[in-house]
């Protein structure tokens, strides 16, 4: 499993999907366990996922989406895809 957040020298939050000045990290965990929690807030049942974090690299845009493991995350405008686009290998 692999979580992806980005990082900027503004003080302002980036626009995570669109921000081509951000550094990217992927953090890569190795599964352990899936629960179904509620969310207090919501008041809905969320999926939960644990595991360990067995890695976590951190790359330029341009270096992300052309490197061979985390350029599936990318569309053809180098911008991330939409949850509904990305598959399981």
């Amino acid at each position: 499993m692999t979580l992806v957040s980005t990082t900027n020298a503004s003080s302002q939050l980036p626009d995570v999907p669109y921000d081509v000045t951000s550094n990217i990290t992927f953090y890569s965990y190795r599964f352990k366990d899936h629960q179904v929690l509620s969310d207090p807030e919501r008041n809905v049942p969320c999926h939960a996922y644990f595991g360990k974090l067995v890695d976590k690299e951190t790359l330029s845009r341009p270096e992300a989406i052309e490197h061979p493991v985390y350029r599936k995350f990318f569309d053809v405008n180098g911008h991330f895809k939409q949850r509904s686009v990305l598959r399981p290998n």
